[in-house]
This record gives C-alpha cells, sequence and structure tokens, in this order.
C-alpha cells in the first residue's frame, strides 16, 4: 500500500491527498482483517496449529499467525516438482504421528496426490485460493475476501 501510494503520487501529484486518503482508508481496512485473523486463529490450541499443504504457499500466514508447517506434498515453492516414493512416505508418516486434520491444496493445481494421501492417512482435503481471486461474483473477489474465505476454511478444517 504503501509503495502504491508513493508511486501514485509521484506520477499524479495533483491528486495526492486522494490518494493518501485511499490508501489510509485500506490500510485501516488490512488492520481490521489483520485482527480478525488473530481472533479467528485464538480459537484454535497451538496442538492444532499444523499445516500440511500441496506446495509452500502458506509460509508467511504460518510465520505470522503461528502456524506449524508440518510438510508439503511437492518440496519447494514450485508446483512442478515431483516428490519421491519415500518423500511421500515420509509425509503419511509425519500426518498420521502429528495428528494432522486437513490437506490444504491449491484452485489451481491438480489435486490427485493429496487425494490420494487424504485417503490414505483418513484426513480431510480442504481447498484454498492461491495466486488468484475468485471471479468478481465468487467468494474470493478482493483480497479480503481471498483471506476470509481461506482462514475460515484453515479454522473450520482444524476445529
Amino acid at each position: 500500500v504503501d509503495n502504491i501510494e508513493t508511486k501514485l503520487k509521484e506520477i499524479d501529484p495533483s491528486h495526492s491527498q486522494i490518494y493518501f486518503e485511499n490508501a489510509q482508508q485500506y490500510r485501516q481496512q488490512l488492520e481490521t482483517l489483520h485482527t480478525w485473523i488473530e481472533e479467528q486463529v485464538s480459537q484454535l490450541p497451538a496442538s492444532k496449529r499444523i499445516l500440511v499443504t500441496d506446495h509452500a504457499f502458506l509460509t508467511y500466514f504460518a510465520a505470522r499467525y503461528g502456524f506449524q508447517q508440518a510438510g508439503f506434498i511437492i518440496p519447494g515453492y514450485s508446483t512442478l516438482a515431483q516428490p519421491s516414493a519415500r518423500e511421500l512416505a515420509n509425509l503419511e508418516e509425519t500426518i498420521r504421528s502429528l495428528g494432522v486434520e486437513a490437506i490444504f491444496v491449491g484452485n489451481s493445481v491438480n489435486q490427485a496426490l493429496a487425494e490420494r494421501i487424504a485417503k490414505d492417512t483418513g484426513v480431510s482435503l480442504v481447498m484454498l485460493y492461491t495466486g488468484s481471486l475468485s471471479e468478481p461474483d465468487g467468494v474470493a473477489a478482493t483480497y479480503q475476501d481471498y483471506m476470509h474465505y481461506n482462514v475460515s476454511a484453515i479454522i473450520e478444517a482444524l476445529k
């Protein structure tokens, strides 16, 4: 928000006050969202704040809100990598030993491998938005909607 505000003021200084006011309003919306997320997460004991995902897409979220990332189906940040049979077996053992409740998968990736692991381990498979919003009339049409949807899905799955 700060960078966008600064750049817009540089490009169009005659509307600096409008950019300032809009940025202030959006910062407040983000602060309200942050507070809401903290309230939602506080419903979960630390022992239930365990995430397993199809790839490493919740790293910042996990660090910010006190979640442990127990594992990834695809090790690394790229959805193009392929896990070995040993890596998958280790992940299934981790899921069982930690009592993981759900596997979280991005809406834009092939979920077949995640479905197999969920079935093998008896956990839920939960779709989250990653990397993009939904259609304008969808459940994740704005950044705030996107975060509300994902946080609600995570909390519900881990309760």
